[in-house]
């Protein structure tokens, strides 16, 4: 009876860890559209980078230099 306690109890554990495979796996969507962005001064070292997270894309605008 233990073991057949001890191999359920087992099979439960390992569906639990496999359960957020399926939760996270790619559901085929397309991608995030593009952020509007407006140049207010293109003179110098600009950089910019898209960041996902959540779901949410944020631009991220920076500049190198004085």
């Amino acid at each position: 009876m233990r073991k057949i306690c001890a191999k359920i109890f087992l099979l439960c554990i390992l569906f639990i860890n496999l359960l957020p495979m399926t939760a996270l796996a790619a559901d085929g969507s397309a991608p995030p559209e593009k952020p509007y962005e407006k140049v207010v001064a293109k003179s110098g070292s600009w950089y910019a980078e898209q960041l996902s997270l959540d779901g949410k894309t944020n631009l991220v605008i920076g500049y190198n230099g004085d």
